[in-house]
């Protein structure tokens, strides 16, 4: 039995110049790194920079107006507070409130929502005024 040993690698117990894991690298490395003096209490973001990081923001378009026009409408004529609306549809109603107001951008599945629990076709919300009824 000759040539190949299995057990401990030779070189396992070998000093290594330089750390293998990058932090213990990083830090035997700080006498050749640059001094950076940084002071983070001295950034300051302004509030619109803040808010458009928070929140994504979509250019409202025709056809969110129209929804939000008829999705009003439709609810009147079925005698409908949006609270109401809201726990037919099982959506939040702030979220009905913003479709009305024209600052949701409604997916596909909420807007059958709307339409099943005002008991409409959703193309229907959609639809222009003007088409006639």
């Amino acid at each position: 039995m000759g040539g190949a040993s299995f057990g401990a690698d030779p070189n396992r117990y070998r000093v290594r110049a330089t750390p293998s894991h990058p932090s213990k690298r990083w830090k035997a490395n700080a006498e050749r790194r640059p001094k950076v003096d940084c002071d983070l209490k001295s950034v300051a973001l302004s509030s619109t920079i803040a808010l458009d990081a928070r929140v994504k923001r979509t250019h409202p378009g025709a056809v969110r107006q129209i929804l939000a026009v008829n999705l009003r409408r439709f609810r009147i004529e079925k005698e409908l507070s949006q609270d109401a609306l809201a726990d037919l549809c099982e959506i939040d109603r702030t979220y009905i409130s913003g479709i009305e107001r024209g600052l949701r951008n409604v997916s596909i599945d909420n807007l059958e929502r709307l339409a099943v629990g005002l008991r409409i076709e959703p193309w229907q919300l959609i639809r222009r005024p003007d088409d006639g009824r």
